[in-house]
Formats: structure tokens, C-alpha cells, sequence
């Protein structure tokens, strides 16, 4: 599944509502540049958040909190055990300290750039196995999530975004019986209102699109979909 990621801000302090504005712009924008999904959201809706979505891990930017950061992000804490990178403003090491001692798995400081802050979010990622591979490869086909594209034999195959979503996932999972409901809640934005007949009649094009390689989804009768996949297997002659 791509990676969901939780922005939180406080933007209620006229102060720093441009600035905040500015950086969950430029933040967003890294986050759309890594293949990710992201999820805006003020401190009194997050909690929300994290139990209707599907999240990957929370940013809680504290740039001009009013109240008390420590009480929200116990707060968040005690709702999930998601990864939590706090950022805090100004070199403050004491404000630092405060966060990790009190539930966040990695803190920074203003003016932390925001290549500093993705790198340290794909390190959180990567330590709960949360990170996608930014490629796949099975004999003749591609995948590139970095670049969205599906290659077959060398030539680009023209996929709409839910077909390679569902694609994507698929591959990530060779082998696993998945469920209609599975691939929906999970390849998918879970904002989609799509049904299990939605999953079946993307699977039918996915084939038709893969020529050869479509045998490669089977149906398991009674379950879902899979991704067959054998390093023994060939194509056709």
C-alpha cells in the first residue's frame, strides 16, 4: 500500500498562518514528489483521522501551537502506535527532549528543510516496513512507482491510476489469496466509493491491458484475486 501520511498543523494562530500555510505547501509537494498520499488535517480533527483512514505515520508540526504539545501528543499517542515525527520550532533542545521523552519516535526543530523532514519520515517508514519499494520487476514486466509506469517487454503499458494502484498492489502481495474488500480498503484510497464488482471489472481490463502476463492474476474462486509468481516461470515462446 502507498504510504499515507498525517500532516497536522495548527493553523488557528494568526501569527503563523502564512507560514504554516508555506510550509505545508512545500511539504506536501515532497510528499506528491515521493509517490505518497497525504492527509491535511488541524490538531481537533486528526484524531478522527487516524481511526477513518488508512495512515502510515503522523507529522505533528508544533510551529506555533498555542496549548499544550506535550497533552496533545500523549494525546495522539495514546490513540495510535503509528510513528509520530515531531517538529518543533526554533533550536529549543529542551522542547526536543520533552517530545521524545513523551511518545514521538523522532523529533527536529525549525528550520528543519523539508528534504530533512522527508528523510527522516522514509527512515520511520522503512523501520515498520511501511516504506513501498520504488520498483518491482517480474521477468518481462516493470513497475515504477517513482516514474507511475508500467513497462512490458521494454514497451509502456497505458494504465489509468486505479489500474496501476490495483496492479501495484498485487505485485507487492506475490502469491496471497487477497479479497475484493482487501484490495479496495487497501490498494486504494480509502476515500474511494467503489464495490467488489468495481474491483472485478478493473481486474478484467488489468488482463486485457498485460496480454501475455495477465495470466498472471488468477481468481481464487470463493476469496479475491493473486499475483502468481514463481522465479521458475517463463513466458511463452
Amino acid at each position: 500500500m502507498i504510504p499515507t501520511i498525517l500532516l497536522v498543523m495548527d493553523e488557528g494562530n494568526p501569527r503563523y498562518t502564512e507560514t504554516l500555510r508555506q510550509y505545508r505547501v512545500r511539504l506536501t509537494q515532497r510528499i506528491f514528489d515521493e509517490g505518497w498520499q497525504r492527509r491535511p488535517e488541524r490538531l481537533a480533527q486528526a484524531l478522527a483521522q487516524l481511526e477513518a483512514q488508512k495512515i502510515s505515520l503522523l507529522v505533528f508540526d508544533t510551529t506555533g501551537y498555542r496549548g499544550d504539545r506535550v497533552a496533545q501528543l500523549k494525546l495522539l499517542r495514546a490513540s495510535t502506535d503509528l510513528p509520530v515525527l515531531v517538529v518543533v520550532e526554533g533550536g529549543d533542545e529542551h522542547a526536543e527532549l520533552e517530545m521524545l521523552e513523551n511518545g514521538a519516535d523522532d523529533c527536529l526543530h525549525r528550520p528543519a528543510s523539508d528534504p530533512l523532514i522527508i528523510a527522516h519520515v522514509k527512515a520511520l517508514l522503512k523501520r515498520v516496513h511501511a516504506l513501498p519499494p520504488k520498483e518491482l520487476r517480474f521477468d518481462g514486466l516493470r513497475l515504477s512507482l517513482a516514474e507511475h509506469v508500467v513497462e512490458l517487454d521494454g514497451k509502456t503499458v497505458a494504465l489509468s491510476p486505479r489500474e496501476f494502484d490495483l496492479l501495484y498492489y498485487l505485485a507487492r502481495n506475490p502469491n496471497l489469496a487477497l479479497s475484493r474488500m482487501q484490495i479496495l480498503n487497501r490498494a486504494w484510497d480509502s476515500g474511494y466509493a467503489g464495490d467488489e464488482r468495481t474491483v472485478d471489472s478493473h481486474i478484467k481490463s488489468l488482463r486485457a491491458k498485460l496480454g501475455w502476463f495477465g495470466k498472471h492474476i488468477i481468481t481464487v474462486r470463493g476469496v479475491g484475486y493473486k499475483f502468481l509468481w514463481s522465479a521458475a516461470q517463463e513466458r511463452p515462446a
